[in-house]
């Protein structure tokens, strides 16, 4: 029972395989032995240092919006009373939650949020709030980092924003928008592949950023999660 417990971990093994390697008469495979234990020791420290800056760059991604988001809080409603002071903490709160959700997502949920997305009633900051969250819950999944954190802003107003979801989520895809100065001549149009061989209808909202967010979770949607 006792050998079990030593090869528990990794590294209990490689010390086991190291004292090996050095005790009793040569062998070839004595050194080779030690060669694979020592390249498996010097593997596993990079990993932990992977690790490590990985949540370095979490922290330091964390502060950024922190402050980013203090700041356009504050622009907006000055300096002054407790209430206010207590509105900017509420909001960052929020904010870092969002950007921390491991929440479930689903291709049913994609589904709706897409045909809310098309609806021109359908109240913008509520889905601004939705589309934050579902993008969150889908770069989570993955191996996060800074460069995955969203700019401040309206997503269902900002094509920049729009944009970075669609690249982000989709990187190997493809996206094209239609659009003219007056939405009430033609209703913007966006198609959005998950790749170059991917062909997906095209959606149409009441804003070009709409629209193409739409195209955006439905091509997620229909490649499956």
């Amino acid at each position: 029972m006792s050998d079990i417990k030593d090869v528990q971990t990794p590294e209990r093994l490689i010390e086991r395989a190291l004292r090996h390697a050095s005790t009793g008469p040569a062998h070839p495979a004595k050194d080779l032995m030690r060669e694979l234990a020592t390249v498996l020791q010097a593997a596993l420290a990079r990993e932990e240092e992977v690790r490590k800056a990985a949540y370095l760059d979490g922290v330091r991604s964390a502060v950024k919006v922190v402050r980013e988001k203090k700041e356009a809080i504050r622009s907006q409603t000055g300096d002054g009373s407790a209430e206010e002071v207590g509105a900017v903490h509420d909001e960052v709160t929020t904010h870092i939650a969002d950007i921390a959700n491991e929440g479930r997502v689903s291709v049913d949920g994609l589904v709706r949020l897409v045909a809310r997305l098309e609806d021109a009633r359908a109240d913008a900051a509520t889905l601004d709030r939705d589309v934050v969250r579902a993008y969150y819950a889908l770069v989570n999944r993955g191996q996060p980092t800074s460069a995955d954190v969203l700019p401040n802003g309206r997503p269902t107003e900002s094509l920049d924003i729009a944009l970075a979801i669609a690249t982000r989520l989709l990187p190997a895809g493809w996206w094209s928008l239609g659009a003219t100065f007056d939405v009430a001549e033609e209703v913007p149009t966006a198609m959005v592949g998950a790749d170059q061989t991917d062909e997906q209808p095209p959606r149409k909202a009441a804003r070009p950023a709409r629209a193409l967010l739409a195209a955006t979770f439905a091509a997620v949607a229909a490649r499956g999660l």
